[in-house]
């Protein structure tokens, strides 16, 4: 008897994609303990919607990237090449808008005159 999963593959796909964007959120709160002491709400909201944020592209990204099918017959250098790109694109994501966001603060400091 096969697992019910197994025998839906849209299912599995999406078990996988929530577990890659738990890995993220999880690793995402353990980042906020470690640099600010407290958790991503608590600090400063940005830092909770630079989480969500990412955690988006992931769960977008790496099906648009074809890394859910199963990788019988593909080469694994490819598939680590891909992967690597994947999160590198997602972190340059979480640096561009953390960048812009910060730039949006200094403007509307000057602006406020604080």
């Amino acid at each position: 008897m096969q697992h019910p999963l197994l025998n839906n593959p849209v299912r599995f796909e999406l078990v996988l994609r929530a577990a890659d964007v738990a890995m993220l959120a999880a690793t995402g709160v353990l980042a906020s303990l470690l640099h600010f002491h407290s958790l991503p709400g608590a600090a400063a909201p940005v830092h909770l919607v630079l989480l969500y944020l990412c955690s988006f592209a992931v769960f977008v990204l790496f099906g648009k990237a074809r890394l859910y099918p199963p990788a019988c017959g593909r080469p694994s250098l490819r598939l680590a090449v891909t992967l690597a790109a994947c999160w590198g694109f997602v972190l340059l994501l979480g640096l561009l808008f953390a960048f812009l966001i910060h730039q949006v603060a200094f403007l509307s400091r000057g602006w406020l005159g604080a």
